[in-house]
């Protein structure tokens, strides 16, 4: 959904190449933080994690 927003402007009420990057960086923070509870496999398991911040960076 962040990226259709990204790519098309229009269709939602705010700059998403402004937002949408902190949107990222706090879901990341928060997956990060599971991950060292030992949550990887709530996540979707260690390959879903991996490429999560694959595409992230």
């Amino acid at each position: 959904v962040v990226l259709a927003q990204i790519t098309n402007s229009a269709i939602t009420n705010e700059d998403m190449r402004r937002s949408a990057p902190k949107y990222v960086l706090a879901i990341a923070k928060l997956v990060k933080a599971r991950v060292e509870e030992g949550e990887v496999e709530q996540l979707g398991g260690g390959a879903t994690v991996t490429q999560f911040f694959i595409s992230v960076k």
